[in-house]
């Protein structure tokens, strides 16, 4: 969910409007399961580590510039490629939220 945020709002809407504050939350679910997995590979976890700083970087930019030369649309892509890994090792859903009727899915 976090990293399909992230694709929509660089890769279909040119990261306009970004407000780090509000997407603060979708980087720390990032980096919490992504940079702690130990079935990436060290150049896999290092490509991470730089696609979620490259993120952030490219979004302060646009908040400051008004645009960004920044290579946000391939940060995006080794994330959805390393989501997209992580879930293959994890197939159960997990609960988000405190309430019963939370999105039951992955991250």
């Amino acid at each position: 969910m976090a990293v399909g945020v992230l694709d929509k709002h660089f890769n279909y809407n040119g990261g306009i409007n970004w407000d780090e504050q509000a997407h603060r939350e979708l980087l720390a679910t990032l980096r919490e399961h992504l940079l702690c997995y130990g079935g990436f590979t060290f150049g896999e976890s290092k490509r991470v580590e730089w696609a979620l700083n490259e993120i952030l970087l490219c979004g302060r930019e646009l908040e400051t510039v008004g645009e960004s030369s920044r290579s946000a649309g391939e940060a995006i892509n080794i994330l959805v490629c390393r989501v997209v890994d992580w879930i293959n090792a994890h197939p159960n859903e997990i609960k988000i939220g405190n309430d019963d009727e939370g999105y039951v899915g992955h991250f």
